[in-house]
């Protein structure tokens, strides 16, 4: 909760940009290792008729988004470059002459392709999957009101995957209380069918609810100070009972 940019989501939002800016197809895009933790890189793939815009485009955004997380995340760095053949090369072959509404490898020349004959998703899908990656709750949703400087609910983007024509994304969700874990989880499951994906839940763990009238707390505390001699400190944290 330190404000750090989720380089998944980062990815996403730059990639926005491009799509608005040129036609985008969307080939690959990956990032995190693990569903409760914040992926701090991520990499795409993508074919477009205009590279040298499309990079151009995106070196703008980056500068801007590093820029805007200059004390919370001085590190964030993003870069592009086209993936094989040159800027210049073949760019009429994006035309897609059949009007299947995708581009193919053979556009890989044209900016940041992908190899094995994998077919992009189309610019209609790409964008509905970088607008839900960019807009989908993320972060911390919301502060505890008896400790406020402690996170009630929150989530985070842990795993993105993309495989031949289909994308792959894995949020971890946290709650101080039952209510707040499932109104999250039906807001993000919500937002996911908006764009006709598939929303399954797993793994899922009772909220981590604050008790006052504990009765494992002031017997944790007399047998710590039984043993050191020393009063417990008690602190609170954000967590899920993974």
């Amino acid at each position: 909760h330190r404000g750090r940019l989720n380089a998944a989501v980062g990815l996403s939002g730059l990639l926005r940009s491009v799509s608005r800016a040129v036609p985008l197809f969307l080939c690959c895009l990956d990032g995190g290792e693990k569903d409760n933790a914040i992926p701090d890189r991520a990499s795409a793939y993508f074919l477009t008729p205009d590279p040298e815009k499309a990079i151009r485009v995106f070196r703008e955004a980056a500068e801007a988004l590093c820029a805007s997380y200059r004390e919370a995340d001085p590190s964030l760095s993003f870069a592009i470059g086209p993936a094989s053949g040159g800027r210049d090369a073949g760019a009429e072959r994006c035309a897609d002459p059949a009007g299947t509404g995708r581009a193919t490898e053979d556009c890989a020349s044209d900016g940041v392709g992908i190899s094995g004959g994998r077919l992009a998703l189309t610019a209609e899908e790409s964008r509905r999957w970088l607008d839900f990656l960019s807009d989908a709750p993320c972060g911390v949703q919301a502060m505890r009101e008896d400790f406020p400087d402690i996170v009630h609910t929150s989530l985070n983007l842990g795993i993105l995957r993309s495989g031949s024509e289909r994308m792959h994304a894995v949020y971890a969700i946290r709650s101080a209380s039952e209510v707040g874990k499932a109104e999250l989880a039906d807001t993000l499951s919500a937002a996911a069918r908006t764009i006709g994906a598939e929303v399954h839940r797993r793994g899922e763990y009772p909220a981590w609810e604050y008790r006052p009238d504990s009765r494992l707390r002031p017997l944790m505390q007399r047998i710590w100070r039984a043993q050191t001699g020393r009063p417990a400190r008690e602190e609170i944290i954000h967590a899920g009972l993974e």
